[in-house]
């Protein structure tokens, strides 16, 4: 028995009843898989719905409402959530200049980039940052 298969029983034995939902989203999560792979290696402010559905060559349409059928967001919100979730983790574990990072993510400027993050996150890059290393940076004596 594969450790997948081990992991799959367990959690079955845990959802009980909600098996067939379970089975539902597995299937999905495995037929955007590639989907979700090129997403992750292509992430940049560049990267739209339009461009996703000519990369796996079917409809804006089609992928959207399939998407949100499957993953009950749309895909245009779970492109702005990974680029959220990459620059939060860039702000966080780096000591880069905003712009830099900025410019990483594909922004066409640091205030793009910020409007963006703000946004999403409710405060600017700079505060979000400094919010961060005040919270879980060592205290110095």
């Amino acid at each position: 028995m594969t450790v997948k298969h081990f992991l799959l029983d367990t959690v079955r034995s845990f959802i009980g009843p909600k098996i067939p939902l379970f089975n539902n989203k597995m299937a999905a999560i495995e037929k955007y898989s590639g989907l979700m792979e090129y997403i992750s290696n292509n992430l940049t402010a560049g990267l739209t719905v339009k461009k996703l559905a000519a990369c796996v060559d079917v409809s804006v349409p089609h992928l959207s409402a399939d998407f949100r059928k499957n993953f009950g967001l749309t895909l245009k919100r779970f492109l702005e959530n990974q680029m959220l979730a990459r620059a939060e983790n860039r702000l966080m574990h780096s000591h880069r200049k905003v712009k830099e990072i900025a410019e990483e993510l594909g922004y066409a400027n640091e205030y793009t980039f910020s409007h963006f993050f703000k946004k999403f996150n409710g405060s600017a890059p700079s505060v979000f940052r400094k919010n961060y290393q005040k919270l879980y940076s060592p205290a110095i004596d």
